[in-house]
């Protein structure tokens, strides 16, 4: 278990992660891009905010959530899974995976 700082909901919040292995690799060789699993406690009037943020996040382009260690791709499969022991609290589950950095231009002749 580790814990990932991500902004959601307009604040950067620490989360606790667990890591995942990842089923992909880069092009080109080198790291493949993490992955974990996180669970979200979140206050029922705020769970449709979260949802159109996650929504958002989990779509190939982006934009991604920002974290202070990258950005991060939600993974499809996220899912409001209960609401908890009190009612007022929605629990989600999903996967995030680092985002592929852009890809830097190459140089125009002249530069």
């Amino acid at each position: 278990m580790t814990t990932l700082d991500i902004e959601l909901l307009g604040a950067m919040r620490e989360i606790a992660a667990v890591p995942m292995s990842s089923d992909t690799s880069r092009p080109g060789g080198g790291r493949p891009p993490r992955r974990f699993a996180l669970e979200l406690h979140v206050p029922d009037e705020r769970h449709r905010e979260l949802e159109a943020e996650l929504q958002v996040a989990a779509t190939t382009d982006g934009p991604h959530l920002r974290g202070s260690a990258g950005r991060w791709r939600v993974l499809d499969g996220w899912s409001k899974v209960s609401t908890g022991r009190r009612h007022e609290i929605c629990i989600y589950r999903l996967e995030v995976q680092e985002a592929e950095p852009p890809i830097p231009a190459a140089p125009r002749a002249g530069d």
